[in-house]
């Protein structure tokens, strides 16, 4: 399996059906700040966020937030917004993040998902990291040279993975 393939996707984090990630057999979801839960323009979350956290929560998932985002301040602020736990400056795609954030749990690697837009950071650090992962697609087009040139690299990937992966969301 290629370390770029999702396990699922789904269009945004709203979409995605609680119960079918039960059926993954997982039971922490490790979320993405920038262009997953907010713009990365802004810090207000994308409408049905809040409502879909709390279902996340009462079916009985830890959640964190793992951001590869520099500012320590910024993500803090999203993750109070839900009262979740957070590790900043993540290093995504290495593992590292990733596994700090599990380690704070009772879980196996095998039962994390990791929830992200970016296919060379969050999908390939929760492979190497052996997690599982839905890939979302961006809430918005960030600006910027280096964005760009790694959007139009992914488009390719996400355009091979789409048809092969499940949607999440059904």
């Amino acid at each position: 399996m290629s370390v770029f393939r999702p396990t699922a996707r789904a269009e945004r984090i709203t979409d995605i059906n609680i119960r079918n990630l039960s059926k993954l057999s997982v039971r922490v979801i490790l979320l993405d700040v920038d262009n997953t839960v907010v713009s990365y323009k802004d810090k207000t979350p994308i409408e049905g966020t809040e409502k879909w956290i709390n279902e996340a929560v009462e079916a009985g998932f830890e959640l964190f937030i793992v951001s590869n985002n520099k500012s320590r301040e910024r993500v803090r602020l999203v993750a109070e917004m839900f009262s979740l736990p957070f590790e900043h400056l993540a290093l995504k795609p290495l593992p590292k993040g990733f596994i700090k954030a599990f380690k704070r749990t009772d879980c196996c690697k095998d039962e994390c998902v990791v929830i992200g837009d970016q296919i060379f950071t969050d999908i390939l650090g929760a492979n190497l990291a052996g997690m599982k992962s839905v890939l979302l697609s961006p809430i918005e087009e960030e600006e910027g040279p280096f964005f760009k040139f790694k959007r139009k690299l992914e488009k390719g990937l996400r355009k091979k993975y789409i048809s092969k992966v499940p949607d999440i969301s059904e």
